[in-house]
């Protein structure tokens, strides 16, 4: 379960208009049941440890694994690549260009250094490749 809201970039027309929203703002249970609806071309990234993710995670979530010594690096130099962290099936429709919209959450779901979504969100500055991204805010409960 999903608590408190989740705040959208200003580049997320297309969700925006996808799930009827009003303002920048989604509530987490909108979220949730409306992800159905939406196409493939969402990517849902749980930045969560393994044990996190295992134990329950939003439906078509990806794991980002981040081994210690990529997120030492990525620390020392302030951004990771997001398909560094991703399983090579997914990282090949990345590439090929499948995804149009990015979904990221975490367990404080907040993107503070030195978190592996903060992280992830440096690279995207760095390396853009998404239409939209979506930060979710609040806590995962399973």
């Amino acid at each position: 379960m999903l608590h408190q809201q989740i705040l959208i970039s200003p580049r997320t027309c297309n969700l925006i208009k996808a799930f009827g929203m009003k303002d920048n703002f989604l509530t987490a249970g909108e979220f949730v049941r409306n992800l159905e609806a939406t196409d493939s071309s969402l990517l849902v990234v749980d930045c969560r440890p393994l044990t996190a993710f295992s134990h329950g995670h939003i439906r078509g979530a990806v794991h980002a694994f981040c081994p210690s010594i990529l997120w030492r690096r990525g620390a020392a130099r302030g951004y990771i690549r997001l398909e560094a962290v991703l399983e090579p099936e997914v990282r090949k429709q990345l590439r090929a260009g499948e995804f149009k919209t990015l979904v990221l959450y975490d367990e404080g779901a907040s993107p503070r250094e030195p978190s592996e979504l903060h992280l992830i969100l440096q690279g995207l500055h760095k390396y853009p490749v998404f239409q939209s991204v979506v930060v979710l805010k609040g806590k995962l409960d399973f």
